[in-house]
């Protein structure tokens, strides 16, 4: 019923023009690998927030599939599996990502800094404290919370990651639901609580949802107190808003309805996030629902990044775990997606737990092209729009009101960034979604995104794709499946190099390119051999890692899973 789940391919094509050695290569044998080593100054992250919710087991405590309140997502039970077997134990969550360990934050997401078994709905004051829980990380137990986040920081940069950040709720923790802080009180709590992430040198910030995660103001406050006093704290901003873009669900007509296109959201909510875009030094398209991730993240990218260029904002964009979306658009990356999930019905139709190389690639692209401002970019976007859609089995999402319904969403079907919107033809009915940019510094890339629908699944829609580029010496990144791409090159380049991005062994592939008249073309199918070298690794089985137990004989039954592994 899902059709072919294409796992991706990427490739990073470095045209050389005069001297080898302007892009270090050695003679004319062979060549150092055309990635940088060393770690990128993207402000990219791995976050715990889907592995605590899909290596859930049978038995565990679980959420109960409802949306609360805007961010909130329903998984409960997640909050519960964070904490040091989780993370620390051997071959646990810290374990991960080991080629590109280093140019990663390990995000704690949801559920570090309050007790176990909070109740969301009755003890929601309860969140925001930034208090390591002692009971979920005793190896980092101390009397002072600054040094309990030292502690965390220590533990995980021993493993060889860029440093610990922290997921934080956007309200301040209270004793009791009563209890109110007048603004000179809230401006120290926060105060308090950099100074304690200075102390411990963490240096990222996930602010989501809570009291006051709608207020501009308050973000806009935490943003200049972590100027002031911690200038290496990165503060991620976001507006809460639902895992679907203008859709409604109807309960008396059990159906949703909406354009699917987020320009078309709730106008005070686009206010909302407008204003953001001008204040916040890095802002997240928030959560979205798989298998629909691709085109919702698109929707939102491409109106993120537009009006914030028209606000005057200067911030970078997170597109979280849709990294060939943020390879092709200039973003950073939100990683949600890691081999840890067991079989969950949630991950059965993207199989992300399967496309770690995606990463890998997407973040090594990255040391090349770092993720670039606002304010040094111009968004265009085509007005022809792609729909895509999914009919949602019984237990294939957290979101129960999408169970047994079909639910759509459409978005530009090419955006482009510092460049002319590329030509795509098509060889079929269907096209793909095609993403471009230039870097300031020089550097081109082009994603070339899937599409999916019922009862076909995930495909990729061979088309032809002409990038109004000179690319002369500069690398070029390609992601996805494509028949061929072509680009400006007034001179015939005398050696062209080619590799996959998770490698670092580049080939002279000058022979299965053509040059012809000022035009290079690149064929999917030199795409396709150079990263069949690099295969994908089966996901590892779920185990319960909150006390761990051997693997259960079945796979566990999906759990309500929230939104964020979008």
């Amino acid at each position: 019923m899902n059709g072919d789940v294409f796992r991706g391919s990427a490739l990073s094509v470095c045209m050389v023009v005069a001297a080898l050695s302007c892009l270090g290569c050695r003679g004319s044998g062979s060549a150092e690998s055309l990635v940088p080593a060393g770690t990128g100054e993207s402000p990219n992250a791995w976050c715990t927030w889907a592995t605590q919710n899909l290596s859930l087991v049978p038995g565990s405590v679980r959420g109960d599939g409802k949306i609360l309140f805007a961010g909130d997502q329903g998984a409960a039970g997640a909050r519960e599996n964070i904490g040091d077997c989780a993370v620390f134990s051997e071959g646990g969550w810290i374990d991960g990502w080991d080629a590109v360990r280093g140019d990663l934050t390990f995000l704690f997401d949801d559920g570090w800094d309050v007790k176990p078994k909070i109740d969301r709905a009755k003890e929601i004051y309860l969140f925001g404290s930034l208090e390591l829980d002692e009971s979920k990380f005793p190896s980092c137990a101390d009397k002072s919370f600054a040094q309990r986040l030292k502690k965390l920081d220590a533990r995980v940069r021993e493993r060889g990651w860029k440093g610990a950040g922290l997921w934080v709720a956007a309200q301040c923790a209270r004793k009791n639901p009563d209890e109110k802080f007048t603004p000179e009180r809230e401006r120290e709590y926060w105060r308090e609580r950099i100074l304690w992430s200075k102390e411990a040198g963490i240096n990222y910030w996930k602010v989501d949802w809570g009291e006051r995660a709608h207020s501009v103001e308050f973000r806009k406050m935490l943003t200049e107190l972590g100027a002031e006093l911690h200038p290496g704290l990165l503060i991620e901003h976001s507006i809460p808003n639902s895992p679907v873009n203008d859709l409604r669900f109807d309960k008396s007509k059990g159906a949703f309805a909406g354009s699917g296109a987020f320009e078309n959201s709730d106008p005070k909510l686009l206010d909302r996030i407008r204003a953001l875009l001008k204040v916040s030094g890095y802002t997240r398209v928030y959560d979205t629902i798989t298998p629909l991730t691709t085109p919702s993240t698109i929707s939102r990218t491409a109106w993120y990044l537009s009006e914030g260029e028209k606000a005057g904002g200067k911030g970078l964009i997170n597109v979280e775990d849709d990294v060939y979306t943020g390879a092709g658009l200039g973003c950073a990356y939100g990683v949600m997606r890691s081999p840890f999930w067991g079989a969950a019905r949630s991950d059965e139709v993207a199989r992300r737990r399967f496309k770690s190389a995606e990463v890998v690639r997407a973040v090594r692209w990255s040391r090349i092209a770092p993720a670039f401002p606002l304010d040094k970019s111009r968004t265009v976007f085509s007005e022809e729009r792609l729909e895509d859609d999914w009919t949602f089995s019984e237990g294939q999402t957290w979101w129960r009101d999408a169970w047994g319904r079909k639910l759509a969403q459409s978005a530009p079907a090419v955006v482009a960034r510092n460049l002319p919107l590329p030509k795509v033809s098509p060889e079929g009915a269907d096209a793909p979604f095609v993403l471009a940019s230039r870097h300031p510094d020089g550097p081109v890339a082009v994603s070339v995104m899937p599409r999916i629908k019922s009862g076909r699944g995930i495909f990729f829609p061979p088309a032809k794709i002409a990038v109004d580029a000179d690319i002369s010496g500069k690398k070029v990144g390609l992601f996805g499946k494509f028949s061929s791409i072509s680009f400006k090159m007034p001179k015939k380049p005398s050696r062209i190099l080619a590799q996959d991005l998770a490698s670092d062994s580049p080939e002279d592939v000058s022979d299965e390119c053509a040059w012809s008249d000022g035009t290079l073309a690149i064929p999917g199918s030199l795409s396709d051999r150079l990263c069949a070298k690099t295969r994908e690794k089966p996901g590892k089985r779920g185990r319960n890692t909150r006390r761990g137990s051997p693997p259960p004989p079945k796979p566990p039954p999906p759990p309500p899973e929230r939104a964020r592994p979008g």
